[in-house]
């Protein structure tokens, strides 16, 4: 293991990435504090003093701690184990009742989780270099402790404080039930971030072919992502996906985009979408969309003319302020409508007036703008009856 220092948060995000480049690993988030990274930390007489923890051996430097962060090797417990026994067992339950098919793969193993213990810890603290203390005991600790309290208490100003981030990084042999290096652990690797943004424009600007995409992806690894330099093998996962994760990332892209026209990003004049809108901004886009769509619901429902008359004048104040912050262009169509189901489409072909008819060319003082295919095959039967009822007699 390792015990690290930094200044800034972006500093381990960055040895972190790092260290997963070079080891073929990955981690990911499991817990943080919400006062994590906070940029105005101060050191507070009644907060309570830490001499050594998790992250941080024990030095003679007295600290406070800010806040914590954790992550864990990504092959680690496997924190779904009931959502997955739920979601089985509503399967199976799906499958004999309603006597429906379901699709199932053979999987030789049903998760990559295998309970690896490896975990980086980081701890946000503020520290006291100037009460350092040279043996570790407690009558040490106390009487430093009781004199850095009244200082911060009557003279904080004259208390000297470096807020810093120290990190316990684990080696190697702490990963365990999985490979860290070559081959082995080239099949468990994440796909690398920056190969993931660029499945997601490819997709957006209209690649869906696999084998167009694998070379739009084998060039930007060797010509943007390493060039100059000598390209990672084939065998490497992190920048030579597989197909299924190709799939993965080209159909959750879509899925974010299919739902209404409203959310897709906006792409400039030139439609190369080089200001593609972030996920972030998509998310909030439904967020609205859906707000709107229940504010039209509940519009029905209204009773009071009064209350009505302002939400009215509210709601185009709102309107007035949208279309100033709309992007304005030519090759930007500025509403949007949800795509039409196929019954919708269908009744659109239906003629606004009478078809011309032997059996009611004389009823067309009976029909309306808009006739219904229903209300013609009626007055046709009925006419018919007449018709054969009159040449019987």
């Amino acid at each position: 293991m390792a015990y690290l220092e930094f200044k800034f948060e972006d500093e381990i995000t960055k040895y972190i990435r790092e260290q997963e480049l070079a080891t073929s690993l990955k981690f990911v988030t499991l817990g943080k504090d919400k006062s994590f990274g906070q940029k105005d930390a101060q050191p507070l007489a009644r907060k309570k003093l830490s001499w050594e923890s998790k992250s941080i051996p024990f030095n003679g430097v007295p600290f406070q701690v800010v806040g914590t962060k954790t992550y864990e090797c990504h092959q680690g417990k496997d924190r779904q184990t009931k959502a997955k026994e739920k979601y089985a067992a509503e399967r199976d339950k799906k499958e004999r009742e309603d006597h429906a098919f379901v699709k199932r793969r053979k999987l030789v193993q049903n998760t990559k989780k295998v309970d690896c213990k490896a975990i980086i810890n980081i701890a946000q603290v503020i520290r006291f270099p100037d009460f350092k203390i040279e043996e570790s005991t407690v009558c040490c600790k106390k009487e430093a402790s009781q004199t850095l309290k009244a200082a911060l208490s009557f003279t904080p100003s004259s208390v000297k404080a470096e807020v810093v981030y120290c990190v316990r990084f684990p080696s190697l042999s702490e990963h365990s039930s999985h490979a860290v290096v070559g081959e082995a652990a080239y099949v468990r690797e994440a796909v690398d971030a920056r190969l993931r943004e660029k499945i997601e424009q490819l997709t957006l600007s209209g690649v869906r072919k696999m084998t167009e995409m694998k070379c739009h992806l084998n060039t930007f690894v060797v010509e943007e992502l390493f060039h100059g330099e000598q390209p990672p093998p084939p065998t490497r996962r992190r920048y030579y996906p597989t197909d299924s994760d190709i799939r993965n990332v080209m159909f959750k892209t879509k899925q974010a985009t299919r739902d209404s026209n409203i959310d897709r990003p906006y792409e400039g004049p030139s439609g190369r979408g080089k200001n593609r809108s972030s996920r972030k901004l998509l998310r909030l886009r439904r967020q609205c969309a859906g707000y709107l769509k229940e504010i039209t619901e509940l519009t029905y429902h209204l009773q009071e003319e009064q209350y009505v008359t302002d939400l009215s004048s509210q709601l185009r104040s709102v309107l007035l302020d949208m279309k100033a912050h709309v992007p304005q262009d030519k090759g930007l169509p500025l509403t949007f409508s949800p795509r039409k189901r196929k019954a919708e489409t269908d009744m659109d072909l239906i003629p606004t007036k009478s078809a011309s008819h032997p059996f009611i060319d004389g009823l067309e003082q009976h029909t309306e703008d808009i006739v219904s295919v229903d209300t013609l095959l009626a007055l046709s039967l009925g006419l018919r009856t007449e018709c054969v009822g009159s040449a019987t007699n």
